[in-house]
C-alpha cells in the first residue's frame, strides 16, 4: 500500500465512511459535524451539523441516504442534502448504525456510561423514522455488523460480549461470554463474519456457535476494520501499542490469514475508521494525533 492522497483535518475524526456507489467519503467529528467529500480529491462537498460526539455514520446500500448520529440519528438525502429522516428516542449518545441491505430498515446502538443509560439497539423504519424493535445490551454498544442477507446482526458491548441477533425477532441467536473488548466487526460478502481486539489482529466467527477462530495473531490492538467486496482481503487499522513504528493499517489475505503489507500511520496516530472503495482499489483512514484523512492505493 501506498499513500495516494491526505488531508489534515481541523477537528478530531469520530468515525468514516465511504458510499457504496464509490463518490463520497465521510467524517464525522469533534465539532459536532457530518462532513462529505470527493472521494477522489477529498474536496469537501457538504457539512451538517449532527450534535455532540458523532460516532455513527453510514450510507445506505443505494447511496441516496446518509446516516448520522450524535444524541440522536439523522438521514440526509445526497441527492439535495436535505434532512430526509430524523429518529428519537436514544437517551445518550448513538455510537454505531447500519442500514438493512435493502436499505429500508436502520439499526442503531446505543452507548452511555452515566444516567440515563440507554444501551439499546434499535430498528427504524429508514421511511418513516418509527421504531420498530428494540432490544436491551448489558453494556454500551461499541462495533455492529449485519449479514449480508440481512437476517443477522452481530453486536458488540464494551463489557466484552459479542452477540449475534435474528433481525426478524431481535433476539440472540448466541451470546459470548464477557472477554476482551472487540473493537470493530465486519461481514464479508460471502457471510463471514470477524471481528479485531487486542489480543487478535483478526479473528472468525463460528455463526452456528459463536467461537472464535483467531486468523492473525495480535500485533497490536486494532481499532478499525473493513473487508474487501471480494471476501479475499481485510484491512486493520492499529494502534501503536507501545511499538516504535507506531500506528499501522495491515493488509490481511483471508485465504492463508498472513499479513501481505502494513503502511504506517504516525508514531502516535490513533485510528478513528477504515474504509474502502467499492472497487477495492483505495483504502481510507481517518485518525487523531494529528487529525488526518490518508488516502492508500493498493
Amino acid at each position: 500500500m501506498q499513500v495516494l492522497s491526505s488531508l489534515d483535518l481541523a477537528d478530531a475524526p469520530l468515525s468514516l465512511a465511504c458510499s457504496p456507489d464509490g463518490r463520497w467519503v465521510a467524517t464525522t467529528g469533534d465539532d459536532k459535524k457530518l462532513r462529505v467529500r470527493d472521494a477522489r480529491t477529498l474536496d469537501e462537498l457538504e457539512a451538517r451539523h449532527v450534535g455532540r460526539r458523532p460516532a455513527a455514520l453510514c450510507f445506505s446500500p443505494d447511496s441516496q441516504r446518509v446516516a448520522a448520529g450524535a444524541t440522536g440519528l439523522t438521514t440526509w438525502d445526497t441527492s439535495s442534502w436535505k434532512r430526509a429522516q430524523a429518529f428519537k428516542g436514544h437517551k445518550r449518545d448513538v455510537a454505531r448504525a447500519v442500514f438493512s441491505p435493502e436499505g429500508t430498515k436502520l439499526y442503531s446502538g446505543g452507548s452511555s456510561d452515566k444516567s440515563p443509560f440507554d444501551n439499546t439497539l434499535r430498528c427504524w423504519d429508514a421511511a418513516t423514522g418509527a421504531e420498530l424493535q428494540r432490544w436491551e445490551a448489558q453494556g454500551s454498544i461499541c462495533a455492529l455488523a449485519l449479514s449480508p442477507d440481512g437476517a443477522s446482526l452481530a453486536v458488540a458491548t464494551t463489557n466484552g460480549q459479542t452477540m449475534l441477533l435474528d433481525t426478524e425477532t431481535c433476539t440472540p441467536r448466541w451470546t459470548d461470554p464477557p472477554e476482551a473488548r472487540t473493537s470493530a466487526l465486519a461481514f464479508a460478502s460471502d457471510g463471514r463474519l470477524f471481528g479485531t481486539l487486542d489480543h487478535a489482529l483478526l479473528f472468525t466467527y463460528d455463526l452456528a456457535t459463536g467461537a472464535q477462530q483467531p486468523l492473525v495473531p495480535a500485533l497490536r490492538y486494532g481499532t478499525a476494520l473493513a473487508i474487501s467486496q471480494d471476501a479475499t482481503a481485510a484491512f486493520v487499522a492499529c494502534g501503536s501499542g507501545g511499538a516504535p513504528e507506531g500506528a499501522v493499517v495491515a493488509a490481511i489475505d483471508l485465504s492463508t490469514g498472513s499479513v501481505t503489507s502494513t503502511a504506517a500511520l504516525g508514531p502516535a496516530a490513533l485510528p478513528r475508521g477504515v474504509a474502502l472503495s467499492p472497487d477495492g482499489q483505495r483504502l481510507y483512514v481517518a485518525h487523531t494525533r494529528p487529525n488526518r484523512l490518508v488516502v492508500f492505493e493498493r
